[in-house]
């Protein structure tokens, strides 16, 4: 759950830059990456609790 939290919170912070159009884009595009890393992750380990309580 914290990890979903994480990318909402770097998914704003995103956005807030990306209105702004002050920061160089290279942040932002590094920035993105990381979210998809992070979301990737995030919906593994939803995914691996999900398989581990249908087999119980």
């Amino acid at each position: 759950m914290s990890i979903l939290i994480i990318s909402v919170l770097v998914l704003s912070v995103m956005n807030h830059y990306n209105y702004k159009k002050t920061v160089n884009p290279t942040l932002i595009k590094s920035l993105g990456i990381l979210l998809i890393i992070v979301m990737a992750i995030g919906f593994y380990l939803l995914f691996d609790m999900y398989i581990q309580l249908e087999e119980n």
